[in-house]
């Protein structure tokens, strides 16, 4: 009976030992992989939005307003002459502020002067007039150009590309790991959008050259050439195996 017992014994031992030195994976969510997707979406733009102004400056306030008003009527009209509606034409911003002429110019002295601003915000859905408009908004008096910016018109959808771009990007990432390990993906534990972005394409503008122009008598229209607009896009995954 003994001898019966002792391979009983021996067997339990050997599977007591074994289950001391090897480890053991549980889990009830199994296995995770996580990564990132990102994706970068160029696109050509088919808006403008163009900042324009006007700055006048006089010793009298009223003075100096009363000639911004007079400019800025002028450029209004003449922008209106080439079919953009009030919806494409906004004011942007209007200031008047006190400044001492010492900081501008140094032989007249101390002498506080008044400096109106008023800009104009200039939307357009036909990006061959963007010279156009420059050219004939500073012939009837604007004295800035502050940027212009293309953009699109419905950015929110461009940006839900970038977003599907990633997520597929995430899902092949995903798969190449889980090959290259030996295991199966199952499903997804969770989802999120990191961030996406949209951004447009500044370019700043030099007001003078064109007056300079302008004053020469010169006809040729303003060349301005479109840049693409970037959209990025970037989610992270929690992948199941």
């Amino acid at each position: 009976m003994k001898n019966r017992k002792l391979p009983l014994f021996l067997a339990t031992l050997l599977l007591a030992m074994l289950l001391a030195v090897s480890p053991v994976i549980a889990s009830d969510d199994g296995g995770v992989i996580r990564v990132n997707g990102d994706a970068l979406i160029t696109v050509t733009p088919d808006q403008c939005i163009i900042i324009l102004g006007v700055e006048t400056i006089n010793t009298d306030a009223a003075v100096a307003m009363t000639e911004n008003a007079e400019i800025m009527n002028r450029v209004i009209a003449a922008l209106k002459s080439l079919d953009l509606n009030e919806e494409q034409i906004r004011t942007g911003i209007y200031s008047v502020h006190s400044q001492s002429n010492f900081f501008w110019q140094m032989d007249i002295g101390d002498e506080t002067q008044y400096r109106v601003y008023n800009s104009l915000t200039v939307t357009l859905n036909d990006l061959e007039m963007i010279g156009q408009v420059i050219d004939i908004a500073i012939l009837a008096g604007a004295n800035q150009v502050q940027s212009i910016q293309m953009g699109v018109k419905d950015s929110e959808a461009v940006m839900l590309q970038a977003l599907r771009a990633a997520t597929i990007q995430a899902r092949t990432k995903a798969e190449v790991i889980a090959s290259a390990a030996g295991v199966e993906i199952t499903g997804i534990r969770s989802i999120n959008e990191d961030w996406s972005s949209f951004s447009p394409s500044t370019q700043m503008f030099q007001a003078e050259s064109v007056m300079m122009d302008v004053a020469r008598g010169f006809g040729v229209s303003t060349p301005i050439i479109p840049n693409d607009i970037q959209i990025f896009g970037r989610v992270s995954v929690e992948f199941t195996f």
